[in-house]
């Protein structure tokens, strides 16, 4: 359990900067043997087989959001908050700031049609040179 624990829990907590928390949880029926039937017509490895552990039940934010097989949340809603992370520190770039920003989320459909290299690279020096003539284009 200690080894799940740390593979599951620990590592993707410290990998994604996620925060602790304490009220979400899932429980799991270690010695519960679950016959896996596939429900659509795609093919599983699993289809057909026994399975050795099964989860009861997921609580998120402290409401119980799966119960034995069963979903009982509403359907989930986008909180991604990319777009206001990255607003400020493009503007301090478009006011001639010499450090480079993240580029918003939004402005990148312009980059993506040129090079996939624009997309999660690391600053480098033509980078550099090449940003004020992006901020005049009108790309940034």
């Amino acid at each position: 359990m200690d080894d799940i624990r740390v593979r599951m829990y620990d590592n993707l907590s410290v990998i994604f900067g996620l925060p602790d928390q304490s009220s979400s949880q899932v429980e799991v029926v270690i010695g519960r043997t679950f016959l896996f039937n596939r429900k659509s017509d795609i093919w599983s490895p699993l289809d057909k087989s026994g399975v050795t552990g099964f989860v009861h039940r997921v609580v998120l934010h402290g409401h119980t959001a799966f119960l034995h097989g069963v979903v009982s949340a509403p359907h989930g809603r986008e909180i991604s908050s990319s777009s206001n992370v990255h607003s400020a520190a493009a503007t301090t770039l478009a006011q001639g700031d010499t450090e480079t920003a993240p580029v918003p989320i939004r402005q990148l459909s312009a980059c993506r049609r040129r090079s996939l290299s624009c997309i999660a690279r690391p600053p480098s020096t033509s980078l550099l040179i090449s940003t004020p003539t992006l901020l005049s284009s009108g790309v940034i």
